[in-house]
């Protein structure tokens, strides 16, 4: 019986398999890295979502960088510093009141003693007007809505004779302003209200319809959809969520 012999390079084999170890730790270092990664970016989202929103995020977190790259983990942890809050006093302005209310009017009330109560309690004599104090408050009107009749008046002729000569009695009517929607209620300035509540300040139909009834007027939210939704009608809208 022959024996074969095979000569087996022990180095070679040796360094094969110690690159294959190699290879294989660096794998799992990087996958050690990446779960700690995802592991602080689950965290973080956790954090947001859930926690307060002042909340500061702990040091040992580490987040992506710029490039896309994961940052150290074996950095040192970065000590914050206390935080300290800044108070600023703002003084007022001389005259800014002034200034605020320069573009509103002004409706006066006087207040005045009568005269014959204006004697000085302890001589008698009759008191002067020596200065006013004035108390400047805002006051709010709200809207106001009114039922406006357009009553066109229509005149005829009752003279015998015209009538004789033309067979026919003159009428004439008085012109009236051409409505903006014809068989409507629909005024220029109750659908440029809704135009705008809608439009520009954002607010659903059915918040303006709930706002007329509180004053008493009853109109419906199709109707001012139809009225706001005429093509004839010119007006530039931000964009906002519409809604009923």
């Amino acid at each position: 019986m022959e024996t074969t012999c095979v000569n087996f390079d022990y180095k070679q084999g040796y360094e094969s398999l110690k690159a294959i170890v190699e290879e294989q730790a660096a794998v799992i270092v990087k996958m050690e890295m990446l779960i700690k990664h995802y592991e602080a970016q689950l965290l973080a989202l956790k954090r947001r979502q859930f926690g307060v929103s002042s909340e500061k995020t702990p040091p040992d977190i580490r987040q992506m960088t710029l490039y896309g790259e994961i940052a150290s983990m074996e950095s040192e942890p970065e000590i914050l510093e206390p935080e300290t809050e800044q108070i600023v006093i703002r003084k007022k302005r001389k005259g800014k009141r002034n200034d605020d209310l320069s573009g509103l009017p002004v409706e006066r009330t006087e207040y005045e003693i009568p005269e014959e109560e204006r004697n000085c309690p302890k001589c008698g004599k009759v008191l002067v007007d020596i200065g006013t104090d004035i108390r400047r408050e805002l006051v709010l009107i709200p809207a106001q809505v009114i039922v406006k009749e357009h009553a066109a008046h229509t005149y005829a002729c009752k003279c015998e004779d015209c009538q004789e000569n033309n067979d026919t009695t003159t009428i004439i009517k008085a012109e009236t302003p051409k409505p903006l929607i014809s068989g409507s209620l629909a005024s220029p300035s109750l659908v440029a209200h809704i135009v705008a509540q809608k439009y520009s300040n954002c607010m659903p139909l059915y918040r303006i319809e709930k706002g007329f009834q509180y004053e008493g007027v009853v109109i419906s939210r199709q109707t001012m959809a139809n009225w706001a939704g005429r093509k004839h009608y010119a007006f530039t809208a931000r964009p906002c969520i519409p809604g009923y």
